[in-house]
């Protein structure tokens, strides 16, 4: 199983793998926010993790209508997908004593909230 992080914005996608929960370490890399760019979103995740599609977890906050998009694409490829409060993700990053907020540490606090507090997992809308 591979957590990823993705910050959506209504520009850019910031990505991170937590490469090994233990030692924190991840592997980052920003997408455009655009349907064209999904598949190299998706080239990334297979290539970087070496994991089946089915064993891939992304983890995004809900961001209006930004994240929408990318939820429903990432879902219907089979990936299993977390949309999350702000609010939680904002106060388990202060638990975690994270200072600052940038894209790319919002996109590791959201992999580590993925790893280490067990969402639900979204669901699309039924038609």
């Amino acid at each position: 199983m591979a957590v990823i992080g993705i910050d959506v914005s209504k520009q850019k996608l910031d990505c991170a793998w937590l490469r090994d929960e233990a030692t924190g370490k991840v592997k980052t890399r920003v997408f455009g926010n655009r349907r064209q760019d999904f598949p190299h979103l998706l080239e990334w995740l297979e290539h970087q993790t070496g994991e089946p599609l089915d064993q891939l977890h992304v983890v995004m906050e809900a961001t209006g209508i930004y994240h929408e998009t990318l939820a429903y694409w990432l879902h219907a490829a089979g990936i299993q997908v977390y949309v999350l409060n702000p609010a939680q993700v904002r106060d388990f990053s202060r638990s975690l004593g994270v200072r600052g907020k940038t894209d790319k540490k919002d996109s590791v606090v959201l992999a580590r909230y993925g790893a280490t507090q067990r969402p639900d997992a979204w669901q699309p809308e039924p038609e």
